[in-house]
């Protein structure tokens, strides 16, 4: 399979083929497919962009490791990876507060707020980044991360040609990440 033709297919096709075959390309298109989520909600959690890039080598390893096992299931690729991200950066995050503690002592004053109520902000600041995005970059990106779609699905839903979903989902990925790291955007939320 081209990579052309691994890109038109779902997430579960491509894992059933990896299982199958053992073959690095299947995983390769998801891992590629779904690195800018991993490391986004990674990123969103631990702040630290080197730590993020590990919390998605620990996911991707994870989703290797389980692909046989994820196959017997309903799965929503997308979900199962955004939930993984979350516990993966947490115990993170978690592990390096314990390594120093003078974080926790700086941080003593800070309000920390129940996990929900984190979650809303997280959520809050990532639709205000999408809004910075063109209109159709946003529809594609939400149907794609969110609804879990593929390509082929988002052209039937908004009737535009696969390679112009594909284009616009790619570059609303580079454009979200661009101003997700742009120096005092928390300071919006």
């Amino acid at each position: 399979m081209n990579r052309d033709e691994a890109d038109k297919s779902s997430d579960g096709e491509l894992l059933a083929r990896f299982v199958q075959t053992r073959e690095n390309s299947y995983f390769a298109t998801i891992e590629r497919r779904h690195r800018h989520l991993v490391q986004g909600v990674a990123y969103a959690i631990l702040r630290n962009s080197d730590l993020a890039k590990d919390t998605a080598q620990e996911v991707f390893l994870r989703l290797f490791q389980k692909a046989e096992e994820l196959l017997t299931e309903e799965l929503n690729l997308a979900a199962w990876l955004r939930t993984v991200t979350k516990h993966v950066a947490l115990k993170t995050l978690e592990k390096h507060r314990r390594e120093d503690p003078l974080d926790d002592e700086r941080g003593s004053n800070e309000r920390v707020l129940p996990p929900d109520v984190d979650e809303r902000l997280e959520a809050s600041e990532v639709r205000r980044v999408l809004e910075e995005l063109s209109p159709f970059q946003r529809v594609c990106l939400k149907l794609f991360y969110v609804m879990g779609m593929s390509y082929k699905e988002i052209a039937q839903e908004t009737g535009h040609p696969e390679t112009s979903v594909k284009s616009y989902i790619q570059n609303g990925r580079s454009q979200f990440q661009k101003i997700w790291e742009r120096p005092g955007r928390s300071a919006r939320v």
